[in-house]
């Protein structure tokens, strides 16, 4: 809708006033990217690439512009990550800074790939007698826009004023409210940064970087005063990041100012009518209920990116119970030899929001986290889910895929997701029907080695009882090609996010046509937000008589899906004996009681009969793999433990071949 009109947001059709009769016409500025290549890509009409180093023009492709600021000329240009490509479906457009970076290459790399691309559009610039550069980035991470900024220090490159983008940190010389949001002040240790501006210099020339949050929660302002030579020789008192609350806008109006009536009788009315109206049309989506939940849904950015969060727990549940609708529906055509899903993945970074409140009360106080509110203009009462608390928290609405994986491969792909947990990555993942424990202090995956974060892995069944050990004290075991099926975003089946492409027989659920037994909601089908829907719909719906979801978040401390050694003890394999019995391709995994004299009793069980047992553990015990013992007949999980269940129960018998087991087992 950005050259022609939306029906759905003009002269109150499903909105009210919204963008205007004529529809929205489009950026009165350009857009900036020096190391994006457009030849390829057939553009929306009235959109065009122009050349670097003009006037800004409107709905325009560029590199970088000379802008008029009160008659002195200022040269602007910019640049997106150069593994844009990995996070992001951009073709044809094409990358000028290489086609090979991902999000684990180191970040010196990715700086010279950058600087490459930028120095000639800053000599550009610097032809065209400018000498007040400022460049802006969207680089995902502070920490990329920092390495960047020092370097062009280092090589002269003339950038005075660096603008960042994407990591969504807030930089500020205040550390309590106001200027910043109560809620900000209790952010995790180490994502505010400061100071404002961050200064980089080497003494003869200095980058001055800034940044700030997102969705609107601040504004940055940055006061500079350049000499005659283009160089800034102080920094106005008045720069700083200020926080959108009411205390933010207080202090625009001479008036005191408390709540937001009083703002939209003092606003310019135009810009009220449009608010106004795109307000009615937001209303409309949170007027439509799919389910409701008792507690705070985490999507918070620095969360969802660095550990288990209940709200990738629900909806990695969520797109496992809408896969194997589609898989029930199509049987072997979908997947052959499937019946149903065994493992849920996706990608943190997909989460773009929380479903819920976060805030701290007035007058301050720890911070409080409810359901999400209600909204008295809609009927929607506190707690329910709606369409518009999905639409906003899972904005990508990444389409579904099914295939499978094999035991290696989900190896690796538990190695990625924990590969850049450090610098909060998007790649960090959110899981269903599997656990896995690991070492941040560990080695972690790259492009070039496979990582040695991961130190048990285990599939498990909806109860939480072990079904298959994958990896072991940091090894995997078992054959290594056993397969597994999987539901995640295409975007990540197909190497999104640096994801390894292991996943075999992908189809989207986009391609086929819904299940009969969903179709409660009326979004894109085969779509992640369809799936949290149908789910919410299905079994967390007060109207069929339900209750909410209940699960509340947990610290790190309490993880179980993902656990991470820096912060817990490691239980991925429980206070149980874990025993594979492997027949040529076929696995069975047992997960039993941990009592004294189970250990050395199955495996004196064990070698009355033909098969081998391929990985046996218990806690504290040291685990035993050998081709010479040998495991139980039968590959009938259930009747296998049942049988050593009844074993273990007969005292008798345990006294009769404890001195065995014992010399079996140490």
């Amino acid at each position: 809708s950005l050259l022609a009109p939306n029906p759905n947001w003009v002269n109150g059709a499903k909105g009210g006033q919204g963008i205007g009769p004529g529809g929205y016409p489009g950026t009165l500025f350009p857009y900036l990217a020096t190391n994006l290549n457009y030849s390829a890509a057939s553009l929306p009409a009235g959109l065009t690439v122009v050349p670097s180093g003009g006037s800004p023009l409107p709905n325009t492709l560029t590199g970088s512009v000379i802008a008029d600021v009160n008659g002195t000329k200022v040269g602007i240009l910019s640049a997106v990550t150069p593994y844009l490509p990995t996070i992001a479906n951009i073709s044809p457009v094409t990358m000028t800074t290489g086609s090979d970076l991902t999000s684990t290459t180191p970040i010196s790399q990715q700086v010279e790939a950058l600087v490459t691309n930028l120095l000639p559009e800053i000599q550009l610039l610097e032809g065209a007698d400018i000498n007040k550069i400022i460049l802006m980035t969207h680089l995902q991470e502070s920490e990329i826009e920092q390495a960047l900024a020092q370097r062009l220090v280092d090589l002269g490159a003339g950038v005075d004023i660096h603008i960042g983008g994407g990591c969504h940190r807030v930089m500020s010389d205040e550390a309590t409210a106001p200027p910043l949001r109560l809620d900000e002040t209790q952010q995790t240790s180490g994502q505010l940064l400061q100071p404002y501006p961050q200064v980089f210099s080497n003494g003869t020339n200095t980058v001055y970087y800034v940044n700030t949050g997102s969705n609107y929660r601040y504004l940055s302002q940055l006061v500079a005063t350049f000499d005659e030579n283009g160089v800034i020789t102080s920094i106005g008192d008045d720069s700083g990041t200020f926080a959108t609350d009411i205390a933010g806008v207080d202090r625009l109006y001479p008036e005191v100012i408390t709540t937001f009536e009083q703002v939209r009788a003092l606003a310019d009315p135009e810009i009220v009518a449009i608010v106004e109206g795109v307000g009615n049309y937001v209303n409309t989506l949170d007027s439509i209920i799919y389910g409701q939940t008792d507690v705070f849904l985490n999507g918070i950015r620095g969360d969802v990116r660095t550990q288990e969060t209940n709200l990738g727990n629900l909806t990695a549940n969520a797109n496992d119970y809408y896969a194997e609708q589609y898989l029930v529906a199509y049987g072997d055509a979908l997947l052959a030899g499937f019946s149903r899903i065994d493992i849920s993945f996706k990608n943190g970074g997909g989460i773009r929001d929380q479903i819920g409140q976060s805030f701290i009360p007035g007058g301050g106080g720890d911070l409080v986290q409810l359901p999400p509110a209600g909204n008295p203009n809609v009927g929607k009462e506190e707690g329910d889910i709606s369409q518009l608390d999905i639409s906003n928290s899972l904005r990508f609405d990444n389409s579904l895929s099914i295939g499978i994986v094999s035991a290696a491969g989900l190896y690796a792909i538990a190695e990625h997701m924990v590969a850049r947990v450090e610098a909060a990555g998007g790649q960090f993942g959110q899981i269903g029907g599997f656990r896995f424990s690991y070492d941040p202090t560990a080695p972690a995956r790259t492009s070039a080695t496979p990582g040695a974060r991961i130190q048990n892995l285990a599939v498990v069944e909806d109860d939480g009882r072990i079904k298959d050990v994958i990896v072991q004290n940091g090894t995997l075991v078992g054959n290594p090609d056993r397969t597994f099926s999987v539901v995640t975003l295409g975007f990540l089946a197909t190497g999104g996010d640096s994801y390894p492409t292991v996943l075999q027989n992908v189809v989207s659920l986009e391609t086929l046509a819904e299940p009969p037994t969903l179709g409660r909601a009326d979004l894109k089908a085969g779509g992640e937000q369809d799936a949290l829907a149908e789910y919410l719909a299905a079994f967390y719906n007060q109207d069929k008589g339900q209750a909410p979801y209940n699960e509340a978040d947990t610290p790190r401390e309490l993880d179980e899906r993902i656990q991470n050694l820096a912060f817990r003890a490691d239980t991925v394999l429980g206070d149980s004996m874990a025993l594979t019995i492997q027949s040529g391709v076929t696995s069975v995994f047992l997960d039993l009681p941990l009592l004294q004299s189970a250990a050395g009793l199955v495996l004196v069980e064990a070698m009355q009969f033909a098969k081998p047992v391929v990985t046996t553990r218990w806690r504290g015990i040291p685990s035993v793999a050998e081709d010479g013992v040998n495991g139980f007949v039968s590959e009938d999980e259930k009747a296998l433990r049942e049988r050593i269940l009844e074993l273990l129960q007969d005292r008798e018998r345990a006294f009769a071949i404890g001195r065995k087991a014992r010399e079996t087992v140490l």
